[in-house]
């Protein structure tokens, strides 16, 4: 699983970062969310002054908060384009992107930017809204090509929704999933080497 953490708690509440790092096992990860440094649209910054001292502080953060090198962005109808300067910072190699209005709005699609990877949520797990634990697995099989690694179809970043799902939800759905056989469940940093070693920039 990888859980969403704002990374500056590491300075703005230490005790809050250590008690969670201290908790994790080797299925966890941190991502830096929302949005980085700050719970923003990234896109929405007016100036490109404003959005480049974003991303520094924001890359400075995640360094600080045990190396994280992902960040979740929340944004406001944006494009890859909108939010990929956070990709210049060569603390972030991976940008996984989620509209406000609907987190899986993109699809599931992949762009990469500065040649790293943007990756599109593709199915949340959200009830009642969205997908309940059987009609996701049910969704993830159907993916057309989906064992095709060199396309976006054969990786699929869940949204999972805190206030409806927790981690037994998940746990069962990744065991309904193993038992299929074409699926691999991984921590995000796995997810994003597999597309950068398999999917064409």
């Amino acid at each position: 699983i990888g859980w969403t953490f704002n990374p500056t708690l590491t300075s703005l509440a230490p005790p809050v970062y250590n008690f969670v790092a201290g908790s994790m096992n080797e299925r966890d990860e941190l991502v830096a969310g929302p949005s980085g440094a700050g719970y923003v649209f990234p896109n929405d910054f007016p100036t490109d002054e404003l959005k480049a001292s974003f991303a520094r502080e924001t890359a400075h953060q995640m360094a600080a908060a045990g190396g994280m090198s992902t960040i979740n962005v929340l944004a406001d109808e944006a494009t890859p384009t909108d939010v990929g300067y956070l990709l210049e910072e060569d603390q972030i190699d991976a940008l996984f992107l989620y509209q406000y209005s609907d987190y899986s709005g993109e699809k599931g699609a992949i762009e990469f930017v500065n040649d790293k990877p943007i990756i599109g949520g593709r199915f949340n797990f959200w009830s009642p809204d969205f997908y309940d634990l059987e009609e996701l697995v049910e969704a993830l099989q159907g993916i057309e090509n989906m064992t095709d690694v060199t396309t976006s179809n054969g990786y699929s970043l869940i949204p999972v929704h805190a206030w409806s799902h927790n981690v037994s939800d998940i746990v069962a759905a990744v065991d309904l999933l193993l038992q299929d056989g074409r699926f691999d469940v991984v921590l995000p940093s796995e997810l994003v080497r597999r597309v950068k070693d398999n999917v064409a920039a």
